[in-house]
C-alpha cells in the first residue's frame, strides 16, 4: 500500500490531488468507493457514510497491525473534542466493530480499546477555511488531555481523523499521545492531501461539495443514521434567521435540542460569530415546542 510506511505511522483510504481547477480522489484500496459528495455528507453527519468509512479503515489497517505485532491491544481515538463530537468520532464505532471481527478471523486475542481525547479550548471559526499558520496557532491553544483512567503507556494507538491537509492536527495529537507514553502511533485518515500546506483552504471546498444551503442541511438531517456533529451545529448557527427557523420546523425536536446542548456545552452561545444564530435557533425552538394558548 503506497501510503503505508514500514512502521505504520500513517494510513489513508485515498489521496486528494488537484488538476487545473478540478479536485480528484485517488483511492489507495480497491474495494472502497470514495467521492467528494459522500465525504461532504459524512462531514455533516451522514452516519451511513461514516459506517462505510470506519469499517473500511479497520478492514485494511488492522490486519497489518496484527501481522506485525501479534496479540497486542490496539487503542483507538478520534479528533479531540469537548462536548460536540467531530465527524471523525462517528468513525470509531464502525471501526471498533469491524476491527474486532478482523481479529476474530485472524484468530488473534487483540482487544480494541476506544478512548476520547479531551479538548479544552475551541476555535470560533471554520478550521477547514484557515491558512496553515492559523491552523498551527489553533493547535497550540487546544489544551488537549486524556481522561482520567486512560493509560496508553507502551501501547499502540490508532488516531483516526477524516482528512490530513497541513499536518498541524496530526502533530498536535501525536505529541500528546507520545507524551502520555504511547510507543507507536498510527494516524489513519479517509483522505490525505499530500500537498495540502500549499492550499489548506482546499479542505473547505471539499467539505461543501454536497452542502450548499439550508435545504441540503435539512436533507442530511433527515437521513436514517444522521448524527449532529460540531461542523453541522456551527453551520446552522451562521445561517440567516429565517433559514434557521425553516430548519427547526423541518427536523425533529431531538436534533435541534442536541445542537442547542452542544452549542451551550462548547460555549458557542458566547462567541460573537455564533451569538445571533444561537438566539435565532433557541427562539425558533421555543416557538415549536411551547404550546400557544389563545
Amino acid at each position: 500500500m503506497d501510503n503505508m510506511v514500514d512502521n505504520l505511522e500513517r494510513f489513508a483510504l485515498g489521496n486528494v490531488i488537484t488538476e487545473n481547477d478540478a479536485v480528484i480522489i485517488e483511492p489507495n484500496v480497491d474495494d472502497v468507493t470514495l467521492s467528494l459528495e459522500d465525504y461532504s455528507r459524512f462531514k455533516y453527519g451522514d452516519g451511513a457514510v461514516s459506517r462505510l468509512y470506519g469499517a473500511a479503515i479497520a478492514r485494511h489497517l488492522v490486519p497489518l497491525c496484527i501481522e506485525i505485532e501479534g496479540p497486542r491491544d490496539l487503542y483507538v481515538t478520534s479528533s479531540a473534542y469537548k462536548i460536540a463530537r467531530p465527524a471523525s468520532a462517528s468513525l470509531i464505532e464502525p471501526f471498533v466493530g469491524m476491527a474486532q471481527a478482523v481479529t476474530h478471523v485472524y484468530g488473534s486475542r487483540t482487544r480494541i480499546v476506544p478512548f476520547k481525547i479531551n479538548r479544552a479550548n475551541l476555535t470560533d471559526g471554520d478550521y477547514a477555511a484557515m491558512t496553515a499558520e492559523e491552523r498551527d496557532k489553533v493547535m497550540e491553544q487546544n489544551g488537549l488531555t486524556l481522561p482520567k483512567g486512560i493509560d496508553i503507556e507502551d501501547k499502540h494507538v490508532i488516531a483516526i481523523d477524516d482528512i490530513r491537509v497541513t499536518g498541524a492536527h496530526e502533530v498536535s495529537i501525536d505529541a500528546l499521545l507520545r507524551k502520555m507514553g504511547a510507543d507507536l502511533v498510527t494516524h489513519a485518515y479517509i483522505l490525505d492531501v499530500p500537498n495540502g500546506k500549499s492550499n489548506p483552504t482546499l479542505e473547505a471546498r471539499i467539505n461543501q461539495s454536497s452542502i450548499q444551503d439550508i435545504n441540503d442541511l435539512i436533507e442530511v438531517a433527515s437521513v436514517k443514521h444522521f448524527a449532529a456533529n460540531a461542523r453541522f451545529g456551527k453551520r446552522i448557527l451562521i445561517e440567516r434567521p429565517d433559514d434557521i427557523k425553516k430548519f427547526v420546523d423541518s427536523v425533529s425536536v431531538r436534533i435541534t435540542s442536541r445542537i442547542l446542548n452542544d452549542a451551550i456545552g462548547d460555549g458557542l452561545d458566547e462567541m460573537d460569530c455564533y451569538k445571533n444564530g444561537f438566539s435565532a435557533l433557541i427562539n425558533a425552538f421555543a416557538e415549536r415546542v411551547i404550546p400557544h394558548f389563545d
